[in-house]
């Protein structure tokens, strides 16, 4: 039995303040459109990081191939280059959620994988445009339920941290 973390899931604890932001912004961004008045305004910065975070596995996931399906160039390049290692640990951490949240029907198929993580970063664009028209809710809802989750697994991994680092505390006889 290995007593060591999966490296994947202890990066998650570095995306619980963008997760918890990017959730709670977007149950706002359904209400305003439930109740068709102005979207709110995005969280300082969590957009861009939550873009960010999909870019990373979009790298991943662009890994070893310079053609994307059926001979073609992929569908999206991260525009800087981003380490590698970091696109594999989210890449991890993404399908990981995606399985919980029950967002993708099947995370084995990293085509599907991709294709849903195509989809979050149009909406999280379309978020960061401010364009009301291109957000649907059903899309808004797959994407709030992966941040949630992603939140919730960040939390667990930072508690799993800190008791990692706890000594035992022997009674005083």
């Amino acid at each position: 039995m290995s007593l060591t973390a999966s490296r994947g899931m202890m990066d998650a604890g570095r995306w619980t303040t963008v997760a918890t932001a990017v959730a709670e912004h977007l149950a706002a961004v359904e209400d305003a459109i439930d109740t068709q008045s102005a979207l709110p305004s995005a969280p300082i910065g969590a957009l861009d990081a939550a873009q960010q975070f999909f870019d990373y596995v979009l790298v991943a996931l662009d890994q070893g191939s310079t053609r994307g399906p059926a001979g073609t160039s992929p569908a999206r390049v991260s525009p800087s280059p981003a380490p590698t290692m970091a696109g594999i640990s989210n890449l991890s951490i993404a399908v990981t959620v995606m399985r919980s949240a029950h967002v993708v029907a099947s995370t084995a198929n990293l085509q599907k994988v991709r294709e849903q993580v195509d989809a979050f970063s149009a909406i999280l664009l379309a978020l960061q445009e401010r364009k009301r028209d291109s957000l649907e809710k059903q899309g808004l809802t797959k994407l709030q339920d992966f941040f949630k989750e992603l939140g919730k697994a960040g939390r667990i991994d930072r508690a799993a941290t800190i008791a990692s680092h706890e000594r035992p505390i022997r009674s005083i006889s």
